[in-house]
């Protein structure tokens, strides 16, 4: 059996509890764990943190035999599998969400990098459905039947449809988006939560915790950085930190960002002056 030391933790996971669960999926460099109705991604070592994730002093997961169905235990710090593996979680740092700070002009130029990055990647529907679940939005009518037509769709484990929805809760949760936003993120909750069945055991997974405001470190940084004052270098990083995540699961939650940020992430005067 493989002991193997965790290198961070996510700041959602309660690793302290003592229960069981069982392997839900097996990719290369991520193993997704079914938890007390959670789902848990053990990631390989330069993979991006998140709330739900622990990431291990890894490269893959290519040597390890684990298989779905494997049983699960955590119990004081140790998550176990099967008789493949024991994780050790107890020296771990966790990786927590920095602070938001106020809004910075310029954002409409931090978006445009975003833009120029993310259009050249994402699946051609992306952008179309970000723009019709914005519009729904705004009318406060019909949002149910736009969603109907996005949650599940497009190519990937995790449909298109959803990482756009996930950059859009990625905005509308943000402390960046004030009563506007968080009025909004409910509205979308509200629709969004009965047509979870309807996509990807995984997806959907992802799409509850993110209407929980729960996201990956890439997309949260993203959405700091955006707000911020970066440098181009710091922004660029950022912007290709979340792109390279699947083939187009990155540009399309960037889709989703880029068609409701103007809205909610703009400061004041930016508002008055557009």
């Amino acid at each position: 059996m493989a002991r193997i030391q965790a290198i961070s933790v996510g700041h959602a996971l309660d690793v302290d509890f003592a229960g069981f669960g069982a392997v839900h999926s097996v990719f290369v460099h991520a193993v997704n764990l079914t938890i007390r109705g959670d789902m848990w991604t053990l990631l390989a070592e330069d993979k991006t943190d998140l709330p739900f994730g622990i990431r291990l002093a890894l490269p893959n997961f290519h040597t390890l035999g684990l298989r779905c169905g494997d049983l699960v235990r955590v119990r004081g710090g140790f998550v176990g599998i099967g008789s493949h593996l024991v994780v050790d979680c107890r020296a771990a740092p966790w990786w927590i969400p920095a602070c938001e700070e106020k809004s910075e002009l310029g954002l409409e130029r931090r978006l445009a990098v975003v833009a120029k990055v993310a259009c050249a990647r994402s699946w051609n529907e992306s952008a179309p459905m970000a723009r019709a679940v914005r519009a729904a939005v705004s009318r406060a009518t019909g949002l149910g039947d736009v969603l109907a037509k996005v949650v599940g769709r497009g190519p990937g484990a995790t449909p298109s449809g959803d990482d756009v929805l996930i950059g859009i809760l990625a905005v509308l949760t943000s402390a960046h988006s004030g009563v506007a936003g968080a009025s909004a993120g409910q509205s979308l909750r509200r629709a969004l939560l009965p047509l979870l069945p309807t996509t990807t055991e995984v997806s959907g997974h992802l799409l509850h915790q993110a209407t929980r405001g729960l996201f990956g470190r890439a997309i949260h940084e993203l959405v700091s950085a955006l707000n911020g004052d970066p440098t181009p270098q710091q922004l660029s990083e950022k912007v290709h930190r979340v792109i390279e995540t699947g083939a187009t699961s990155g540009a399309d939650m960037c889709e989703g960002l880029l068609a409701f940020a103007p809205s909610y992430f703009a400061t004041r005067n930016e508002r008055a002056s557009a």
